[in-house]
């Protein structure tokens, strides 16, 4: 079987938790800003990733999602999402995407958080010091959860 992984990364989180997942299993990765004519039938598992921000997915992973909605719902589909809490995701998968694109998940796996205060503005930084409560750089992939992905795939 062949893999595609199509990401979306603002900071380098998700970026960083594909480029574990391919080290694992050899995939195909394109960042979805650039992602032009793509020849799905080359594919047999999807795995997208972005992280969350402020409790939203990026728009180019919603709108890739939407603009490829009737082929993808032929592939296995894997949702790789980046975000503060694991607890988190059933909300923000509610409020980012229709029940008919939830549906085409197979899996959603929780790739755990980070956070680059290198590459934040001055508002970023001081809505993660107020919200998260994180006053430095961290990083928290969950490593094990994305290798369990490299098994599935």
């Amino acid at each position: 079987m062949k893999n595609l992984v199509v990401y979306f990364s603002k900071h380098g989180a998700a970026k960083r938790a594909v480029d574990f997942l391919n080290s694992k299993v050899k995939s195909d990765v394109v960042n979805v800003k650039e992602i032009g004519e793509l020849e799905f039938n080359n594919y047999d598992n999807i795995v997208i990733a972005s992280s969350v921000y402020a409790g939203t997915i990026s728009k180019e992973i919603k709108k890739f999602i939407s603009n490829n909605y009737n082929i993808l719902k032929s592939k296995n589909i894997y949702f790789l999402i980046i975000c503060g809490q694991e607890s988190e995701i059933k909300n923000v998968l509610t409020n980012n995407f229709s029940e008919e694109q939830r549906n085409l998940f197979k899996k959603v796996i929780y790739g755990g958080f980070e956070f680059n205060f290198d590459s934040m503005n001055f508002i970023e930084k001081f809505i993660t010091k107020k919200i998260a409560k994180v006053e430095k750089s961290v990083s928290n992939l969950n490593k094990k959860n994305i290798e369990l992905l490299s098994e599935m795939i």
